[in-house]
């Protein structure tokens, strides 16, 4: 992904000023899911998720290509998705995210923007959305 390629050189760099040496492998994304995310083949990888509410699917499956195995991290997620009340969800969730910000399973690089142009009548599209997915169904025309 150009990101990746664009990003690997000033990471490669930083880690080389402590002690640290990476080879760079650029890869097509293909590739990337075949080697990363299914066979797990793998010691560092540069990529964007950006879905909505995506941390149970990252973090909550010992599975993913990640590897992340937290089973108190995986129960606040269960917990959190059996929630009645959005309030007790979110304290769940913000319990399980503060655990993983201490295990740091992964390092953020930065946050990609993610802008949206549209017809100033077009209603339903969610304010600060995070993800290029959108619920046709409140989609509209005024």
């Amino acid at each position: 992904m150009p990101y990746a390629s664009a990003a690997a050189p000033l990471v490669i760099s930083q880690l080389a000023a402590v002690g640290i040496t990476v080879t760079d492998s650029n890869v097509d994304f293909a590739t990337w899911i075949d080697q990363v995310f299914t066979q797990h083949a793998y010691d560092l990888t540069i990529i964007n998720h950006v879905e909505p509410r995506d941390a149970p699917t990252i973090f909550g499956n010992p599975d993913y290509y990640i590897g992340y195995d937290n089973q108190a991290v995986r129960d606040l997620f269960t917990q959190a998705d059996s929630q009645t009340s959005e309030d007790a969800a979110n304290t769940d969730y913000r319990e399980a995210l503060t655990q993983l910000a201490q295990d740091a399973p992964v390092v953020w690089l930065w946050s990609f923007p993610n802008l949206l142009v549209a017809d100033a009548d077009v209603t339903g599209l969610v304010k600060n959305q995070i993800s290029a997915a959108f619920e046709l169904g409140q989609l509209g025309y005024s």
